[in-house]
């Protein structure tokens, strides 16, 4: 075994599935995915992976983002009998769960054939070995060929031994008393760089005590009590360990105050822990158990509320800010008809789906949860070394999940989430007309943070606006896109129509020289053709259009002024043919005779 190490999965900050692999031949998923895209995106991914034999992708696996579904698989053997932790463990292609249970002090091992989907198709009764009905937390590890576990029971640690296949037969070992030991309850052991160390909490102390395994798993445990970690520990009963960008810490649940202590390792969890009470997330005077989880670069949580009584059984614990920041709760209800609720097992991934159980202490049963793939991807699943380009069809945060050799001793894989939101909004409202030498404004929207680029689609023209609006009086189509700060986009056209006025009235007149009318917005004296604008409402205006004729001016002269001689008379003369005159007396004849001074006018 010199030139084999192990690697480990951590999920849900715990050891999950055990590898063997030579130091040689490790493997290596990676790929580059975005952020966040937009509904409809196509999304493409670039494969960085060391060259592999099998490559399997999903684009819409389970996502503890969303809430589980449950199923209560009832007692499967009648062998629960107040159940509190169980663990979850894969041997090969066979699935197992480990239940201790204080009403028959033991454990109870099922056998969920090959996946944790199913039912338990067998189950055994592991008792004796000076369990009592003290047994609580419960680990299984996987050591230079063999299976080890190891139960909390009170002052006294028991190892179980099932050699190289879980479904053997265990033999047991007493480890203990231990006098730092009182009321030891959850047990969490794990491998860092070929080394193991685990942790447990006492009830009784309100302690955190490090077990260390300098000489690997089958040989007894140096244990270290580090006390109330600053007194931040206050009956400390379950507790979860998780790696967030290099770092371990463990989230611990109070059960005397109902509040949470968060514990810091830093880059190793072979250094001694810093504590910080959180105070309380859920709401309950008993909190149960916590499950942590590390799921596609981001932090999610569970804790479960102990209580018989309560509709609010199973809290999501929120970290808007990381593990390092505050920590809300947000009640689920009960998810899988619960019963007070105990404990979780560690989150498993099957395929898609991922799974959490959960033991209930009244009614002796069990709950399954399912992190359920979606069907919103436009190509759900791939094999091939590089996928094709796919989308979502609703906003969400979505999980982009590679295996590499999957079932190979150097499997490896990666997981990446991708929020999907919206493009923006974008309405300019409906094809509009424009009377001719108005102008229109177009709007795109009130968008914070968004930028705008408009076109005219018509004469291809772009850029030919920046802002929330364009102001035109030219037909033709236009488009704007606007794109947020997520590089989403969203764009809208519309259609600009000129509307000439029209001419809706006509008139033709003749009239005689010099005389005026009022036409063209004048009175007019000269012959020609005039417009006038006719306003009407909610409407382009109308024209109406004059043709205005004169007639001849008549080319009348009566003679220069002279004197004649008094009483002399003189005959004026027209000097044109009529049919008819008029002079200043009345007279109408084409003559006239003046007898005394003064003007004569002939008038028509």
């Amino acid at each position: 075994m010199s030139s084999i190490k192990s690697l480990f999965l951590f999920v849900a900050g715990i050891l999950v599935l055990p590898l063997f692999m030579p130091d040689t031949s490790a493997q290596v998923a990676s790929f580059i995915a975005p952020d966040t895209i937009c509904v409809g995106s196509p999304v493409t991914l670039t494969n960085q992976s060391t060259p592999g034999q099998t490559y399997y992708w999903s684009f819409c696996s389970g996502n503890t983002l969303l809430n589980p579904l449950g199923t209560n698989i009832g007692n499967p053997g009648n062998w629960l009998d107040v159940p509190v932790y169980i663990t979850l463990v894969k041997d090969g292609g066979t699935c197992y769960s480990f239940i201790t249970n204080r009403g028959t002090q033991g454990v109870v091992r099922y056998n969920h054939g090959s996946g944790f989907s199913n039912n338990p198709v067998s189950s055994t009764s592991i008792t004796g070995f000076d369990m009592t009905d003290q047994v609580l937390g419960i680990k299984i590890c996987h050591d230079n060929g063999q299976w080890i576990g190891f139960v909390c029971n009170d002052n006294y640690i028991v190892r179980l031994n099932f050699g190289s296949s879980l479904s053997n037969s265990p033999t047991g070992t007493k480890l203990g008393p231990y006098s730092m030991l009182d009321a030891s309850h959850c047990v969490d052991i794990l491998n860092e760089n070929g080394s193991w160390v685990g942790y447990l909490t006492c009830s009784v102390g309100n302690k955190l005590v490090r077990l260390n395994f300098p000489n690997g798993l089958l040989n007894a445990p140096v244990l270290e009590d580090l006390g109330t970690i600053g007194g931040t520990l206050n009956m400390p009963y379950s507790f979860r360990v998780i790696n967030e960008n290099g770092i371990w810490y463990a989230l611990v649940a109070n059960s005397e105050n109902n509040t949470l202590t968060r514990l810091t390792f830093g880059n190793s969890l072979f250094n001694d822990p810093t504590g910080e009470n959180l105070g309380p997330a859920i709401q309950t005077s008993t909190p149960g158990g916590i499950a942590l989880i590390r799921d596609c670069e981001s932090t999610t949580g569970f804790q479960l509320n102990y209580s018989s009584s309560s509709p609010d059984l199973i809290w999501r614990l929120n970290f808007p800010s990381g593990i390092t920041g505050p920590v809300t709760g947000t009640s689920l209800g009960n998810i899988g008809n619960m019963e007070r609720p105990a404990h979780f097992s560690e989150l498993f991934r099957v395929g898609d789906t991922l799974f959490l159980y959960v033991t209930n202490r009244d009614g002796n049963s069990l709950t399954r949860l399912r992190f359920m793939p979606c069907t919103n991807a436009s190509v759900p699943s791939t094999t091939l070394y590089n996928p094709p380009a796919f989308s979502y069809n609703q906003v969400g945060s979505y999980n982009v999940q590679l295996i590499v050799n999957e079932g190979l001793p150097n499997q490896a894989s990666l997981c990446k989430s991708i929020l999907v939101v919206e493009p923006p909004e974008v309405n300019l409202g409906p094809d509009t007309t424009l009377c001719e030498g108005k102008t229109a404004t177009f709007d795109a929207g009130l968008c914070a943070g968004c930028s705008y680029l408009w076109s005219n689609l018509t004469t291809g023209q772009t850029n030919i606006g920046t802002g929330q609006t364009f102001t035109t009086g030219t037909k033709g189509e236009y488009a704007v896109k606007v794109t947020n700060a997520k590089d989403c986009s969203g764009t809208d056209t519309i259609q600009l129509f000129i509307d000439s006025p029209t001419i809706t009235g006509h008139v033709d007149t003749t009239l005689c020289f010099g005389i005026p009318y009022y036409t063209g917005g004048d009175w007019q004296t000269k012959a020609g053709i005039y417009y006038d604008t006719i306003r009407v409402a909610g409407q382009c205006d109308s024209i109406c259009e004059t043709t205005l004729r004169y007639q001849s001016e008549i080319p009348l002269f009566l003679g220069n002024d002279t004197t004649v001689c008094n009483g002399s008379p003189m005959i004026l003369h027209t000097g044109v043919k009529a049919d008819r005159y008029q002079w200043q007396n009345g007279a109408s004849d084409s003559t006239f005779t003046v007898f005394i001074p003064g003007v004569s006018e002939l008038l028509t």
